[in-house]
């Protein structure tokens, strides 16, 4: 059990959410730096439980509570690891992450979102295509994701993975936006 546990007061009776980090990686170069960036955070947050969703067949590393296998080898394997988290209020990182300071905060801002992701870097240029999202509607960044478990979010998450999927795209983002608008 995490020392990051959240009470919800929002219920009748108070009850502990369970909270976690996730990783998922596939490929040994991404399996490699989900390997490191676990570390780091376990550098800024000793007592949080990690959990990696995987390709590999490590059977086990001290840094990871669990480790999952992934229903199959998908480039974007984050939507099913945050499916499939056994956390109430999951933080999904990507492997390309270094952490430098303990984020334990965004579970607690869950109390009021169901999901919290920052602003993409880079925003919209020009007129967006047709069947895109106007340019005021930010692209936000999967690759720090913050989910309180829900029908709500399994729903988005289950959608955003179908239309990567459908639409080929090699990036997540673009879909994650659309889903979101």
């Amino acid at each position: 059990r995490s020392d990051f546990s959240v009470s919800n007061a929002a219920n009748q009776e108070a009850r502990t959410e369970t909270v976690g980090v996730v990783f998922a990686t596939t490929g040994k170069k991404y399996n490699i730096l989900a390997r490191r960036a676990a570390r780091t955070l376990k550098q800024c947050m000793p007592t949080v439980e990690i959990d990696w969703f995987t390709d590999a067949t490590l059977k086990s590393d001290p840094v990871f509570s669990q480790i999952h296998r992934l229903s199959e080898s998908f480039f974007r394997p984050k939507m099913e690891a945050l499916r499939k988290s056994r956390f109430d209020r999951t933080l999904y990182l990507d492997a390309d992450i270094i952490t430098l300071t303990d984020v334990s905060e965004l579970f607690t801002a869950l109390d009021d979102f169901d999901l919290l992701a920052a602003h993409a870097e880079k925003g919209q240029v020009g007129t967006p295509p047709v069947g895109e999202p106007p340019r005021c509607i930010s692209a936000l960044n999967s690759g720090v994701i913050a989910v309180r478990k829900s029908h709500a979010t399994d729903a988005f998450l289950l959608e955003w993975e179908r239309e990567v999927r459908e639409k080929k795209e090699r990036r997540d983002q673009p879909a994650m936006r659309r889903v979101l608008a």
